[in-house]
């Protein structure tokens, strides 16, 4: 997934196919991002579905996008806390979506 580099917009809105697996390979291969949008991906996994076999938060991975300035989680499943975790590492951002997210209290 090297050539995607440079990619610096990615909208993958209603794409059952993302799940924590797919972040994580775009959040390690696609470091210029400035745009992403995850609308209506209902497959990406949070801390508290993770919790009893403890793995990571799936939405974590977005926090290593530095460079991400536009942020679209309209109704996913994202938490608070993750949501937190991504504000604190993405000095950049500039715009937030989190219209229907309803584990976001």
């Amino acid at each position: 997934m090297n050539s995607c580099t440079q990619l610096s917009i990615l909208k993958l809105d209603n794409c059952q196919f993302v799940n924590g697996e797919i972040l994580k390979l775009i959040t390690e291969n696609c470091k210029a991002l400035e745009e992403l949008s995850l609308c209506s991906c209902t497959n990406i996994a949070t801390t508290e579905e993770n919790y009893s076999n403890m793995e990571k938060d799936s939405f974590e991975y977005i926090k290593n996008l530095k460079k991400l300035k536009k942020l679209n989680l309209y109704r996913t499943r994202i938490c608070t806390e993750s949501l937190i975790d991504i504000l604190k590492s993405c000095s950049e951002l500039r715009a937030l979506n989190i219209g229907s997210c309803i584990n976001v209290i």
